[in-house]
């Protein structure tokens, strides 16, 4: 019997072109898919660095010069894709999910605008 399972998604989710990035001060990732609501992203880390989980991230559209600072979020999940063994570092690709929180009125026009800047296509 097949499952099926309730989008618990509020948001379209859209892929995004290259170069669009996210960043705190421990991370810097590349974004892949961006909604309303979150934002999905590929960072490497050193294998031996534990996950710090963010509370807040800025975003930033190289291509447009556009970023946005300081929006609140949380982990909803992070996971390692492979390893990568450089000499003399040892890696990991890790994917991350998170949740924007609380945005005000202006935070929320400037996410609309980044993604309509970012976008590629709806997931």
């Amino acid at each position: 019997m097949e499952k099926t399972f309730a989008e618990r998604r509020a948001h379209p989710r859209y892929s995004v072109k290259n170069n669009i990035l996210l960043y705190n001060e421990i991370t810097f990732a590349e974004i892949f898919n961006i909604s309303k609501g979150g934002v999905c992203c590929r960072f490497i880390i050193e294998s031996k660095e534990q996950h710090t989980a963010c509370t807040t991230v800025d975003l930033l559209n190289t291509a447009d010069k556009f970023y946005i600072q300081q929006l609140s979020c949380r982990d909803l999940n992070c996971h390692e894709l492979s390893a990568v063994d450089i000499t003399p570092v040892s890696a990991v690709i890790r994917d991350c999910r998170l949740q924007f929180l609380d945005l005000d009125d202006i935070q929320k026009k400037l996410l609309e605008s980044f993604i309509e800047l970012a976008a590629t296509d709806q997931d």
